[in-house]
C-alpha cells in the first residue's frame, strides 16, 4: 500500500499543471475558427482539422471539413495527417 501512494504521488509531482502546459498551444476561439474555415474554402488557407475525440462521438457532432483520428487509435489513423510537415495542423 506504501508503495502504490509513493509511485501515485511520484507521478503527480513530475505531471506538469494543465496551465502551464496549454502555454504551449495558440488558443484557436470560435470567431477565428469560422474565418480560419471561409478562408480555406477561399484557398487563401491550408489547415487539417483534426477531431480527436472517438469516432462514435465524430458520427454524432462535428466540425464539417474535419476528419477523425481517435486519439486512442492515433498510431492506426496517423497516415491521414500526410507527409507534409510544415501543414498546420488543428486538433480538437
Amino acid at each position: 500500500m506504501k508503495r502504490s501512494i509513493l509511485f501515485l504521488i511520484t507521478i503527480l509531482i513530475f505531471l506538469p499543471f494543465p496551465g502551464v502546459a496549454l502555454e504551449r498551444f495558440d488558443i484557436i476561439t470560435t470567431a477565428e475558427m469560422k474565418q480560419m474555415l471561409h478562408d480555406r474554402e477561399t484557398g487563401k488557407i491550408d489547415f487539417l482539422l483534426v477531431n480527436a475525440l472517438d469516432k462514435m462521438i465524430y458520427n454524432h457532432a462535428t466540425i464539417p471539413g474535419s476528419i477523425n483520428i481517435p486519439l486512442s487509435s492515433y498510431k492506426q489513423y496517423s497516415a491521414k495527417l500526410g507527409t507534409q510537415k510544415d501543414k498546420l495542423i488543428i486538433p480538437y
